[in-house]
């Protein structure tokens, strides 16, 4: 009888051991014990430890993710407030124009101050209450109702970023500038695009040095990217999908489609092709009004505004002025004034 009862108390220990180690009792893994995450931008280079996460006071939530083809899915998740872990350090993510978390794949991405101020995130180390697929562990970026691109997993650090953004001055209608430039066929999926390189397109209208450029996508998504990054890619400019911002340096999933707009520095690049399909209700006899551009631009509306064309001309026009497409350019029009093939324009007193 004894024999018997501790045969079945051995069971029992194995059974309780087996269950700590597996995925229905997570814990900090043997495989993670020494594995931390770099956080740049607080003045000093800070490595904090898995251990030392774990150690926080944890929540619980359900957070909703976006898929790339934009199919939502919900997923109870387990982990830490990004703010808990900035809080020592006396910083919280609201206090950034960006943050670029990165993984161990190489992959990175930056979360916009839009994002920032909008969503609370969460490092989680478990979803739906056991630990997470291989891929992702052990620390996952959580933004609630946001796209999968900024759910970083297999985290390897985050980059605080207190670059200022540049107000934008000058806006350059997409549509006529890439017509001034080069164009080669460019291989997207099975099919082939015409297309410009980036950075063609910046030495000519916007030269200089940025760390980051700013795009924002007609379904409003938008998405801080590092500058050399953007500037190694293609736009492709024809197709449904065009402006379309694509890198080999980029998985497919990281390219935006139906590009609104981006801006460089101190140059908004705007496209009136997507501007018309986004606002239908604002274009009257096929016009399109200064003030829609500057509307989806989140500009402050000016007085006047200097316009210039392909071939270096220039008018200044009050801000009831309109573009309408004629013959494959733009004319402004600003009452009897007409300007042809306009292609950027500034605020007056810029």
């Amino acid at each position: 009888m004894k024999k018997a009862s501790s045969i079945v108390l051995c069971l029992a220990l194995i059974l309780l051991l087996s269950g700590c180690g597996g995925d229905s009792q997570p814990g900090l893994d043997p495989e993670y014990e020494d594995y931390s995450i770099d956080i740049l931008g607080l003045g000093e280079d800070v490595n904090i430890s898995l251990a030392s996460i774990y150690a926080m006071d944890s929540s619980e939530v359900n957070f909703s993710n976006i898929s790339s083809s934009g199919e939502t899915s919900t997923l109870n998740i387990k982990g830490v407030w990004l703010d808990d872990i900035l809080a020592p350090y006396e910083a919280k993510q609201t206090d950034y124009n960006g943050i670029r978390f990165y993984s161990g794949d190489g992959y990175s991405i930056i979360v916009p101050k839009e994002l920032l101020t909008k969503t609370k995130i969460i490092l989680f180390y478990e979803a739906e209450g056991k630990a997470m697929k291989e891929k992702h562990r052990p620390l996952r970026v959580g933004l609630d109702n946001e796209r999968s691109m900024y759910w970083v997993g297999n985290l390897q650090g985050f980059e605080l970023i207190s670059e200022d953004i540049a107000t934008i001055k000058e806006v350059v209608l997409l549509d006529a500038a890439v017509k001034q430039l080069p164009q080669e066929d460019i291989a997207y999926y099975d099919e082939e695009y015409k297309g410009i390189k980036n950075a063609d397109l910046i030495d000519k209208f916007a030269p200089g040095e940025a760390e980051h450029v700013f795009l924002k996508s007609v379904d409003d998504l938008e998405k801080r990217e590092l500058s050399s990054i953007f500037l190694a890619g293609n736009l492709i400019v024809a197709g449904e999908e065009q402006p379309l911002f694509m890198s080999e340096d980029l998985p497919k999933g990281m390219y935006v489609k139906e590009l609104l707009y981006f801006t460089y520095r101190d140059t908004a690049f705007v496209s009136l092709d997507r501007l018309v399909r986004k606002y239908p209700d604002e274009i009257i006899a096929g016009e399109i009004s200064i003030k829609t551009i500057i509307d989806a631009l989140a500009l402050t509306e000016s007085s006047s505004y200097l316009f210039t064309n392909t071939a270096g001309e220039e008018l200044q026009v009050p801000q009831g002025s309109a573009i309408r497409p004629v013959g494959g350019g733009y004319t402004l029009i600003a009452g009897d004034l007409r300007l042809e093939n306009v292609i950027s324009f500034i605020a007056d007193g810029q």
